[in-house]
């Protein structure tokens, strides 16, 4: 869907129209699907999972809050939360229910086709971002963390910070020279 008919239909979502949620939802389906092989990837729950991330977004549609993020991040943001969090529970009954005479964790719930070597690189290389990043100022993380995790434009963030939007830039890219030199420092 185009972002300005996600725009669109998300308005009218927002007064209640039910056609618009429900095509909010159906344009939303790669999110819920990716959610829950991320975060919760219990399939024997899948359809229960999958009803539960769409109900999710509709209250998502009635709680969104335009001027402290945008849409997609505060649904990105929701659905995360709420997958981990049941994944836990899941995990947790499963291991109440199971004989003690199984050896059964959490490898034997991932697909055959998960990438443990590659995930633990990518952990690895988020905890050195993560450490690396308490090199740039407090302005600088402010920017980084308002552009890259809370999905905020430059317009956006020069508004929230009170500072023109040249600043914004300038601030971003030097932050970004600095994570680039430390990371050359290892």
């Amino acid at each position: 869907m185009e972002i300005e008919k996600f725009e669109f239909y998300l308005a009218k979502a927002r007064m209640g129209n039910q056609d618009a949620k429900e095509r909010l939802v159906l344009a939303l389906d790669p999110l819920l699907k990716t959610s829950i092989k991320k975060y919760c990837p219990i399939y024997s729950e899948f359809e229960d999972l999958y009803q539960d991330g769409q109900l999710i977004i509709l209250e998502c549609i009635d709680l969104y809050d335009p001027t402290k993020a945008r849409f997609l991040a505060f649904v990105k943001s929701y659905l995360r939360y709420y997958y981990l969090d049941t994944f836990k529970y899941l995990l947790k009954e499963d291991e109440n229910t199971l004989d003690s005479g199984e050896d059964l964790d959490i490898f034997d719930f991932l697909e055959d086709d998960v990438d443990l070597e590659l995930d633990l690189i990518e952990k690895i290389s988020y905890l050195n971002l993560k450490k690396n990043i308490k090199a740039l100022s407090a302005r600088q993380r402010q920017v980084i963390n308002m552009f890259y995790f809370l999905d905020m434009s430059l317009n956006d963030i020069a508004k929230e910070l009170n500072i023109k939007r040249w600043t914004v830039i300038n601030t971003k890219r030097r932050a970004l020279e600095i994570l680039r030199e430390v990371k050359n420092d290892y």
